[in-house]
């Protein structure tokens, strides 16, 4: 939808955009150049006014001087000549000042009207930027990119503190009160933004209860802008204790359009408050979900969801809740450090989990405990981020690995306090492991370099046979006895070096190529093995 004629916004076809460019050249030409002689004439007039003032001047310091060396009294005939000259000197310097004052005012005015000359010229230039003449649609566009991408960013991946946002508060709130000022600059952008309803799909309570507007009608402004588009709702602490009928009957109502929702029950009063709300049964499209502390009623309601952050749950209302989840391919646990003893009964008989695909776990002394309740057999990414990760975790990562078949990328960031040969053992159990990472290694589990390198390595009986022939990427920070002794150093080198020249042959059982490989920290050793891998990748 282009802007009407005479509108910044309004697009300007080729022919148009010629004749502009005509315009601007002929008046260039025309106005421009008789401009800038009218201001060299008027410089020189100043100057020549300049330099009468000087003069003047000069004439009245000579017969001030005159009149101090003369000596003359009041009384003597000499002195009043020598005075009236003084005075015709202080009316010449009166009259020159005042020739130069016009002849600065004339120079300013001649500036002026070049200047405004310019800005008409340019004027018509802008009409030629892509910003001005952009279609309403393709920077609505522009504004969905700016409102939308933002908020992806503090969706559901926070790597460094998944209970925080990744935003300040001050930032969030200008994400969402974005719409509102993108529509507020001008006409022409209020009408891109209002031909944009995406942009006005994320709901904030909290916002809209410190609004100018009453909520509930910010709430009914929000609705009728964003179309039939699927919205995200962020629920904040004690925003619906404060929030009117009417404004309660709106969100209810809002909740048959929503896509995402965002609970954030941060203390149990609240939680029961969330509760009694009554939700989830009008969210028929719901597909992602955050939630802390307590679950809302009832959990048939969860059964389109597909994307889910849980922070703060027992292991059994984790996988209660999850058996009510069909859809559930991502999940995020997040459990703040405490071991779940109920998750030992659970083990035995694991939630199924067909469609989940990946699987992230957060700051919990069993976090693999509390994976070996699920029963993946299509996951693909397994992510344990805690600050320890305890002793038992490399038993309990090959009894998960025997129900997760299609396992491609194992990532442990946190400190390893589990057997590394139960990790190892874990990786060869996995036919589809592409990605091996642990952040941190403890000095229990530190294993001697070459060790590590041989279990990769195939077995004299079955030559052909590779461990983890799918693995590109590994990433494990080992520890050897000495690296300065020559068997020691050079065993990674070999180790790459076998599993490249493997993966060229294209044999049954040969390797992929490795992508990424670093087994010691010492740099001279990781740019070596970098060398090896470049110079392969580039052959």
């Amino acid at each position: 939808m282009a802007g009407p004629a005479g509108s910044p916004n309004r697009f300007v076809d080729g022919v148009e955009a010629d004749a502009i460019r005509q315009r601007v050249s002929q008046e260039r030409a025309a106005r421009l150049p008789p401009l800038r002689v009218a201001i060299k004439a008027a410089r020189r007039d100043l100057d020549v006014a300049d330099e009468d003032v000087r003069a003047a001047q000069r004439h009245l310091t000579d017969a001030r001087d005159r009149l101090g060396r003369s000596g003359l009294s009041p009384f003597d005939a000499q002195f009043h000549e020598v005075y009236e000259l003084i005075e015709g000197a202080e009316h010449g310097v009166s009259f020159a000042e005042a020739e130069r004052a016009t002849a600065l005012v004339n120079l300013n005015e001649k500036i002026e009207d070049l200047w405004r000359t310019q800005q008409e010229i340019e004027s018509l230039l802008h009409q030629l930027q892509l910003v001005r003449r952009m279609p309403l649609e393709l920077l609505g566009l522009i504004f969905e990119m700016h409102v939308l991408g933002a908020h992806l960013m503090n969706d559901f991946d926070q790597p460094d503190d998944p209970v925080a946002t990744s935003m300040s508060d001050t930032r969030m709130d200008e994400l969402r009160r974005a719409p509102f000022a993108l529509a507020a600059v001008c006409r022409d952008w209020r009408q891109a933004a209002l031909c944009a309803p995406r942009i006005w799909s994320t709901i904030s309570v909290t916002m809209l209860q410190c609004s100018l507007s009453p909520p509930a009608e910010a709430l009914a402004v929000i609705m009728n802008r964003s179309g039939k588009t699927d919205i995200t709702i962020n629920i904040s602490r004690a925003c619906l204790r404060a929030a009117s009928e009417k404004m309660r009957s709106q969100l209810v109502s809002a909740m048959a359009r929503c896509a995402t929702l965002h609970m954030s029950c941060l203390d149990f009063d609240w939680a029961e408050d969330m509760r009694d709300f009554r939700l989830l049964p009008n969210a028929p499209r719901l597909s992602s979900f955050q939630c802390a502390l307590m679950m809302p009623d009832p959990l048939s309601s969860f059964g389109s969801v597909t994307s889910a952050r849980l922070i703060k749950f027992t292991g059994k209302e984790i996988i209660t809740w999850v058996g009510h989840t069909p859809n559930l391919r991502h999940l995020t646990i997040v459990c703040n450090g405490y071991c779940d003893e109920t998750l030992l009964g659970l083990r035995q008989k694991p939630a199924v989990l067909h469609q989940l695909e990946e699987l992230a776990v957060y700051n919990d002394l069993g976090a693999f405990s509390l994976a070996t309740c699920f029963n993946t057999p299509r996951l693909r990414s397994l992510k344990m981020i805690a600050q320890s990760l305890h002793r038992s975790c490399g038993q309990d990562l090959i009894l998960f690995s025997q129900r997760c078949p299609a396992l491609a990328q194992v990532s442990l960031e946190g400190t390893f306090h589990g057997s590394l040969t139960a990790l190892l053992s874990a990786a060869k159990s996995m036919p589809s492991l592409e990605e091996l990472v642990v952040f941190k290694l403890d000095h229990f589990s530190q294993i001697d370099l070459i060790a590590f390198c041989d279990a990769l390595l195939p077995l004299p009986s079955s030559p052909g046979i590779w461990p983890c022939s799918r693995l590109h990427t590994i990433d494990v920070p080992l520890i050897a006895s000495d690296i300065r002794i020559s068997h020691v150093r050079q065993a990674p080198i070999n180790f790459v070096r076998a599993r490249l020249s493997a993966s060229s042959t294209q044999l049954p059982g040969a390797p992929v190529a490795l992508r990424r490989c670093r087994l010691h920290p010492d740099a001279a050793l990781q740019q070596e093995v970098d060398d090896i891998l470049s110079r392969h990748l580039t052959s």
